[in-house]
């Protein structure tokens, strides 16, 4: 069940490849899978957990989803748009942040913000 809403993620990033720019990309990308993570509450706890178990290392799903970031930012910075100085750990782990709240917070519109902070942020002044 989860392996299949990865994918599904997966898939959705590569159809936002092909319309928008990289740092729309990632934007999208990272709220949806907020939106993700607010309706599959469960999801983050569950994720919260195998990371814990594993000691921190990232589970084969952890991993898909960083690779999916990796190639995001890889693309931004061959391209101009985004810094090349951030590691995709760190974006999962700001990520990471917003699921962990939204298991205890109702308060939606703050996550696009703190992603719209992150996005800023990355972008290649």
């Amino acid at each position: 069940m989860l392996e299949g809403e990865v994918a599904a993620l997966r898939d959705r990033a590569d159809q936002l490849t092909e319309t928008l720019s990289p740092a729309e990309v990632l934007g999208a990308f990272l709220r949806e899978m907020v939106d993700h993570r607010y309706s599959q509450r469960g999801l983050a706890r569950t994720l919260f957990a195998a990371s814990e178990t594993a000691g921190g290392a990232l589970s084969g799903v952890g991993q898909v989803l960083d690779d999916v970031v990796t190639e995001m930012l890889s693309r931004g910075a061959e391209r101009g748009h985004l810094r090349d100085d951030v590691p995709a750990g760190a974006v999962m782990l700001a990520l990471h942040g917003i699921a962990v709240a939204a298991v205890h917070s109702e308060e939606r519109q703050e996550a696009d913000g703190v992603v719209a902070l992150m996005i800023d942020g990355l972008r290649r002044s």
